[in-house]
Formats: structure tokens, C-alpha cells, sequence
């Protein structure tokens, strides 16, 4: 399985999966390009992301509460 990563389509290499795929009973898989389905960093990274802008709202709101309070 790769997700068809440049160095994953050289020649020399695509050849070497053929070869592999016919003398033995390993299957390549065919994957879209750079899919997040195989990355686990993606999904950390997603996660994070969506930390941070939950984080972001509950400043903003923090911020409007203390304010009120101050005045």
C-alpha cells in the first residue's frame, strides 16, 4: 500500500512493486494521493486545528464576560 508518493511512481520503483505483485502473494493497493486515511498525523492535525478554534471561541467569549463585569 502507498499513496502514490513520487518516489513510490518512479519507474524503477513502480517495476519493483510488479515484480513483487506477480512472484508473490502480496496485493499493492491502489490509494489516492497523499490520503489523510493513512496519515495519522492528518488526524492530529485536524485535531489540533479544531482545539484551537474551540479555544479561540472560549476566549472571545471570557473576554466579553470579563468585560461586562469590569464596567
Amino acid at each position: 500500500m502507498h499513496d502514490n508518493d513520487p518516489k513510490y511512481v518512479a519507474k524503477i520503483c513502480r517495476n519493483y512493486l510488479l515484480q513483487l505483485e506477480e512472484n508473490s502473494n502480496v496485493k499493492i493497493m491502489e490509494w489516492p494521493p497523499q490520503s489523510p486515511d493513512l496519515n495519522r498525523i492528518e488526524k492530529l492535525w485536524d485535531h489540533l486545528n479544531e482545539t484551537k478554534k474551540t479555544m479561540s471561541k472560549v476566549r472571545k467569549a471570557y473576554g466579553k464576560f470579563y468585560n461586562r463585569r469590569r464596567t
